[in-house]
């Protein structure tokens, strides 16, 4: 459980304000293109991410991911079966995740690489936000795994723990239950990356959306690109382009 964090004098307040502010005027430019490329209405998303942070808890989580000592001290302790440090995900994308799943009242949706569960706390939140849904997210690992999830008894969660993500993923499209949104944060290699998109893209329904964090690994987001592997020839593809800050986003809307 993450602890409450309580700014007790002027020089914190002043740091945390700073880094803060970094982050919120981030989201505040990259929502305006976010919202061009899927054809969503800015004052309505506006809206959707000042509720967003107007939650306490959500508030908090984010203060602890933005200042480098408390991101070390509570977020990067959790080792990847390669003996990598699983770091958290940033604010930026967390809201443009919790912005899709809201704005397009998104139900089903699927997280590759659980970790301690930043992302996670976002989904859930939409979810519960509209009332409705469910988020399945797994990881290969056991111990840690979405120790920061401040819902981890919603009912709108499952975490699946030991779980290798194609497997999970082939089992689903094979009982043909699809997800409205595909959310990759686990092995950052082209390889895996490319097999859990060539997963997402067996989905059946007539909108869903697809996100990849650290998509610049080995090239990958160009790679797709210039090779066309996000094509489908029975849907329209949008894609967000490579830009230092934004992860990579995905939509899929069937012809």
């Amino acid at each position: 459980m993450l602890p409450q964090i309580l700014i007790q004098d002027k020089e914190s307040a002043d740091i945390i304000h700073k880094e803060i502010t970094i982050i919120y005027n981030s989201i505040s430019f990259f929502t305006d293109y976010f919202c061009t490329l899927f054809k969503m209405d800015r004052k309505i998303a506006g809206d959707l991410l000042i509720e967003l942070f107007e939650n306490k808890e959500i508030s908090n989580l984010c203060t602890i991911r933005c200042v480098s000592y408390l991101n070390e001290q509570f977020f990067l302790k959790l080792k990847t079966s390669e003996g990598y440090i699983a770091a958290p995900g940033t604010v930026l994308n967390a809201a443009l995740l919790y912005l899709l799943v809201r704005y397009f009242k998104l139900k089903n949706v699927f997280e590759s690489g659980t970790a301690s569960g930043f992302y996670s706390n976002f989904i859930v939140y939409a979810l519960q936000k509209n009332g409705d849904g469910h988020l399945d997210t797994v990881d290969l690992l056991s111990d840690g795994v979405g120790e920061s999830i401040i819902w981890k008894d919603s009912p709108f969660l499952t975490i699946h723990k030991q779980t290798n993500s194609i497997n999970f993923l082939r089992e689903k499209n094979q009982q043909q239950q699809y997800y409205d949104l595909y959310s990759h944060d686990s092995q950052h290699v082209f390889t895996h990356m490319f097999s859990e998109l060539r997963e997402f893209k067996k989905c059946d329904k007539d909108r869903f959306l697809c996100f990849f964090d650290d998509q610049r690994t080995e090239n990958f987001w160009d790679r797709c690109i210039k090779m066309k592997l996000f094509d489908r020839s029975d849907y329209d593809v949008r894609f967000t382009e490579a830009a230092e800050q934004l992860g990579g986003f995905l939509q899929y809307v069937k012809r």
